[in-house]
């Protein structure tokens, strides 16, 4: 399960947290509590807890979290197992990121530690979609401008995750920034060439691939020479090109 989180004031004196289950709905009240005391949380609504998304997001996903031992590590194990249970085939789509983006990084000749890291990242790009209601990340008609910018929310999402967590706080920029375009015309920062992290790069290309090589409900799946196609018709405004460069004429053809 998936949860987010929320501090609330107990009769004006003390404050305990508690966890929203994003597949009920269902509140957890007397989370990790800071005192011994028996808290009840209201029974807020998945949708009421939407307006957290537009507040301030270091005061939901950084300091709350951080706040207490363990609840960021806890939130993000529970997050990695709602993905495993409700998005089967995006425990496949995960592994390939990683695979493909490895590939790239070994070509790049980086070092141990930051192939590790970079895989690590790749496999938790999209950890963001579990807090994404699944009829609109399933839907196989065109999303509408508002489902459009609800999935857009995901990278940031993912971001505040991870930063919540010791283990994983360093990748977070990276999950944040894989929808950057090239050019400047992506999400969430607006970033563009250089200003985008490399291991963004990276894993945009690899997501790329595998979601256009793999079947998805909301569109037919390319032969992998029309999604090299794609990412070459793409590179320089989309994609790094000498990242497209290295996947098409060196790791793609691993996989053959």
């Amino acid at each position: 399960m998936g949860f987010i989180i929320k501090e609330h004031s107990h009769n004006f004196k003390s404050k305990y947290t508690s966890l929203l289950d994003v597949a009920t709905g269902k509140i957890h009240g007397n989370v990790f509590s800071s005192m011994p005391k028996e808290c009840i949380g209201e029974q807020e609504t998945l949708s009421e807890y939407r307006g957290i998304m537009s507040g301030d997001p270091i005061g939901i996903y950084g300091k709350q979290i951080d706040s207490k031992m363990g609840v960021g590590s806890l939130i993000l194990e529970h997050t990695l197992e709602t993905i495993k249970d409700r998005f089967e085939d995006q425990v496949l789509h995960l592994q390939n990121v990683e695979r493909y983006s490895k590939g790239i990084g070994k070509v790049l000749e980086l070092k141990d530690h930051e192939l590790q890291a970079l895989g690590l990242a790749a496999k938790m790009h999209d950890i963001g979609k579990a807090f994404i209601e699944p009829e609109i990340l399933n839907k196989p008609q065109k999303l509408s401008k508002a489902e459009m910018e609800e999935i857009k929310k995901h990278p940031e999402i993912g971001y505040w995750l991870l930063k919540a967590d010791k283990r994983y706080r360093k990748l977070a920029k990276y999950v944040r920034h894989h929808h950057e375009y090239w050019n400047g015309l992506g999400y969430p920062g607006e970033l563009k060439g250089g200003e985008i992290p490399l291991f963004s790069r990276i894993i945009a290309v690899a997501d790329a691939y595998d979601a256009m090589t793999t079947e998805r409900v909301y569109q037919k799946t390319k032969s992998r020479k029309l999604a090299v196609e794609e990412l070459i018709k793409n590179s320089g405004s989309q994609f790094d090109p000498k990242i497209v460069k290295i996947f098409v004429e060196k790791v793609i053809l691993q996989y053959r």
